[in-house]
């Protein structure tokens, strides 16, 4: 079942960075072409999940959150998404290969997210891995200014 994803706003930020729960978050950056194309893959991935356990930041919109996440929103930073994970402890940012499958494969890697759901994959999520020719490539770039872990 596909549902939209939060918005990351400073409530929201606050609650998460005090929280144990794994969360995914995307962030939209000025001028980002694609990052609206990966809307589809975000609602099933939130649909999938926990509630509350997938967001995406505006960083136009909301510098401030995402400078808080260690984002750089200056319109000198890559015009491409960028995915983080939140582990309870840190973030940890998405570098690896520029695809679905990759993009799933690193979430069951960082397999707090479903300690809730006690499953491997939501079914939602793994068969939209297979359909990695629906998925525009995303950005790998960025820097946490918390401690961050690459996968």
């Amino acid at each position: 079942m596909a549902r939209s994803p939060y918005a990351l706003d400073g409530a929201s930020l606050a609650r998460m960075l005090d929280s144990t729960q794994s969360t995914v978050i995307r962030f939209d950056r000025a001028g980002c072409v694609d990052c609206g194309a990966l809307n589809p893959f975000f609602a099933t991935l939130s649909g999938g999940l926990p509630d509350g356990s997938v967001y995406i930041a505006n960083c136009e919109q909301n510098p401030e959150i995402c400078d808080a996440c260690g984002v750089s929103s200056s319109s000198d930073a890559p015009a491409e998404p960028l995915i983080k994970a939140w582990t309870g402890t840190g973030f940890v940012t998405f570098r690896g290969e520029r695809s679905t499958e990759a993009v799933v494969n690193w979430l069951q890697r960082l397999d707090r997210v479903w300690d809730e759901a006690e499953e491997e994959l939501p079914p939602a999520v793994a068969a939209r891995a297979t359909a990695a020719s629906e998925f525009v490539e995303i950005g790998a770039t960025g820097t946490a200014s918390r401690p961050a872990a690459t996968l």
